[in-house]
């Protein structure tokens, strides 16, 4: 059985397209997500306030995006020097290398995705309560 492809070939190319595919898919749907439940809060927070936060609210959820995306870079910056992932254009890694490459890219990254889906497990406005908000705010 043939774990690895051999360099130079497009199998190994060929068979992450579906992965990468549901990957880019899923990242997009949850911007958007992400961004219509940002809406809806801050419909919920001017009704509790009486101030409307909107701009804040989401000056602040692109600030957090920057500060992930830098977050992000600087912890997979340490992954690979915590696994000793050689450096350079003329340096092959080896197997071991890889295979703890991809146990921090795989299973790790998988395990650090239960932060968000608790966060949103949080999120309590259903089509229903956002139609309550929206009429109430519309009655003031």
């Amino acid at each position: 059985m043939v774990i690895c492809q051999q360099p130079g070939t497009w199998d190994l190319f060929f068979a992450t397209i579906p992965f990468v595919y549901i990957a880019n898919t899923s990242l997009s749907s949850s911007s958007i997500i992400r961004e219509s439940m940002l809406g809806d809060i801050s419909d919920e927070v001017e009704l509790d306030t009486n101030l409307g936060q909107q701009g804040l609210m989401y000056a602040s959820s692109s600030l957090i995006g920057k500060l992930n995306t830098g977050l992000g870079i600087l912890m997979a910056g340490l992954a690979l020097e915590f696994i000793g992932f050689p450096q350079g254009s003329q340096v092959t890694p080896n197997a071991d290398h890889i295979f703890n490459l991809a146990m921090i890219q795989g299973p790790l990254v998988a395990m650090l995705m239960i932060i968000p889906f608790a966060i949103f497990s949080m999120y309590k406005i259903d089509r229903f309560k956002h139609q309550e908000i929206i009429t109430e705010l519309e009655n003031r």
